[in-house]
Protein backbone atom coordinates (compact mmCIF):
# COMPACT_ATOMS: atom_id res chain seq x y z
CA UNK A 1 0.00 0.00 0.00
CA UNK A 2 2.84 2.67 0.83
CA UNK A 3 5.09 1.56 -2.11
CA UNK A 4 1.95 1.94 -4.46
CA UNK A 5 0.37 5.41 -2.81
CA UNK A 6 4.34 6.60 -2.96
CA UNK A 7 4.62 5.16 -6.27
CA UNK A 8 1.56 7.86 -7.64
CA UNK A 9 3.01 11.15 -5.89
CA UNK A 10 5.97 10.56 -8.00
CA UNK A 11 4.01 9.90 -11.03
CA UNK A 12 2.00 12.84 -10.36
CA UNK A 13 4.84 14.96 -9.46
CA UNK A 14 7.22 14.28 -12.79
CA UNK A 15 7.23 16.10 -15.06
CA UNK A 16 8.42 15.94 -18.80
CA UNK A 17 9.63 18.46 -21.98
CA UNK A 18 5.83 19.23 -22.78
CA UNK A 19 4.81 19.71 -19.65
CA UNK A 20 7.35 22.16 -18.36
CA UNK A 21 6.32 24.29 -21.88
CA UNK A 22 2.67 23.96 -21.43
CA UNK A 23 3.15 25.14 -18.03
CA UNK A 24 5.13 28.19 -18.75
CA UNK A 25 3.07 29.32 -21.66
CA UNK A 26 0.02 29.29 -19.51
CA UNK A 27 1.67 31.12 -16.42
CA UNK A 28 2.57 33.55 -19.15
CA UNK A 29 6.28 33.71 -19.05
CA UNK A 30 9.41 34.09 -21.46
CA UNK A 31 12.03 31.38 -21.08
CA UNK A 32 14.12 34.14 -20.04
CA UNK A 33 11.65 35.06 -17.29
CA UNK A 34 11.35 31.69 -15.97
CA UNK A 35 14.97 30.91 -15.90
CA UNK A 36 15.16 34.13 -13.75
CA UNK A 37 12.27 33.36 -11.43
CA UNK A 38 13.71 30.04 -10.80
CA UNK A 39 17.44 31.25 -10.74
CA UNK A 40 18.34 29.08 -13.33
CA UNK A 41 20.07 30.07 -17.18
CA UNK A 42 18.10 30.30 -19.77
CA UNK A 43 19.43 27.39 -21.46
CA UNK A 44 18.66 25.59 -18.67
CA UNK A 45 14.85 25.73 -18.99
CA UNK A 46 15.08 25.64 -23.27
CA UNK A 47 16.75 22.16 -22.32
CA UNK A 48 13.93 20.97 -20.29
CA UNK A 49 11.75 21.89 -22.98
CA UNK A 50 13.30 19.92 -25.37
CA UNK A 51 13.62 16.88 -22.86
CA UNK A 52 17.47 17.43 -23.26
CA UNK A 53 17.33 17.71 -19.18
CA UNK A 54 15.20 16.80 -16.81
CA UNK A 55 13.93 19.37 -14.26
CA UNK A 56 14.77 18.09 -10.58
CA UNK A 57 12.37 17.45 -7.95
CA UNK A 58 12.57 21.34 -5.77
CA UNK A 59 12.63 23.07 -8.89
CA UNK A 60 9.85 21.38 -10.32
CA UNK A 61 7.70 22.17 -7.04
CA UNK A 62 9.10 25.64 -7.22
CA UNK A 63 7.48 25.39 -10.66
CA UNK A 64 4.26 24.64 -10.06
CA UNK A 65 3.96 26.93 -6.97
CA UNK A 66 4.52 29.97 -9.15
CA UNK A 67 1.77 32.26 -9.80
CA UNK A 68 0.95 33.88 -13.67
CA UNK A 69 3.17 36.08 -14.27
CA UNK A 70 2.14 39.58 -13.06
CA UNK A 71 3.64 41.49 -16.56
CA UNK A 72 1.45 39.33 -18.51
CA UNK A 73 -1.62 40.29 -15.98
CA UNK A 74 -0.98 44.02 -16.07
CA UNK A 75 -0.88 44.25 -20.26
CA UNK A 76 -4.19 42.13 -20.10
CA UNK A 77 -6.03 44.56 -18.54
CA UNK A 78 -5.03 47.57 -20.36
CA UNK A 79 -5.66 45.74 -24.15
CA UNK A 80 -9.39 47.61 -24.93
Amino acid sequence: MLIETRAKVLKDCLVNADDVKRLRKRLGYTQVELAKVLGVHKLTVSAWEIGRRNISRPTEIALKSLPKNPQKQRQQRRKP
